[in-house]
């Protein structure tokens, strides 16, 4: 299957070229402090454009009125598949989305470590894909990576693991059992220099 991986757009995605792909997986930040409701229904409609048979979504720091409201925004976001803290399973691969990151403030923050791994433990350890904003410490993280969640990664093992979050950190790593993605396609500056990027993966 031919995955697309983007994150951190902050409704600059109209700057994107998605490629044709059969998956498309955005880890969050796609909106930029949730400010323009308008500007989010936009990004459900560039979504539902782009050339992939399916489309997956988590949240990310940025999305506080899909923290208040999860499941009317389940509904308005009718052209992918929203994923907070669950799994879903698309042609054989399982995928587990969350938009939990380790910031005391912002959307979907939780600053604490303890509350991150109990909440993390939750994640099946047949997941095929792992999809969260914030990234693994220690991996394209620039020093703002989660312990817990590193952990997680490293009991698991999924084959493929992509974030964003940390735009300074864009690109990939290869380890003998997990792919790592940052796929933050605006840099430090809030510009969209990053391309998408584009893999091949296959089912188990």
């Amino acid at each position: 299957m031919r995955i697309c991986i983007v994150s951190d757009t902050h409704q600059l995605e109209n700057e994107l070229t998605i490629p044709p792909c059969e998956m498309l997986l955005h880890c969050g930040d796609w909106s930029f402090f949730g400010k323009s409701v308008a500007a989010m229904d936009a990004f459900n409609d560039w979504i539902g454009e782009q050339p992939a048979r399916f489309k997956v979504v988590t949240c990310g720091n940025h999305e506080y009125p899909v923290q208040a409201d999860p499941e009317g925004w389940r509904r308005r976001l009718s052209n992918a598949t929203l994923l907070l803290n669950e799994s879903v399973t698309i042609e054989g691969i399982k995928i587990f989305g969350s938009p939990i990151t380790p910031l005391y403030g912002g959307a979907f923050g939780m600053s604490n470590e303890a509350d991150r791994e109990k909440l993390y433990s939750t994640i099946p350890a047949d997941t095929d894909i792992l999809m969260t904003h914030g990234a693994p410490q220690g991996v394209l993280d620039a020093d703002q990576g989660c312990a817990a969640l590193r952990r997680t990664v490293l009991r698991i093992k999924p084959r493929l693991h992509c974030f964003g979050h940390v735009h300074s950190a864009y690109g990939t790593l290869s380890t003998k059992t997990t792919l790592f993605v940052n796929a933050a396609i605006v840099d430090e500056d809030f510009a969209p220099t990053r391309k998408p990027v584009l893999l091949d993966f296959k089912s188990s």
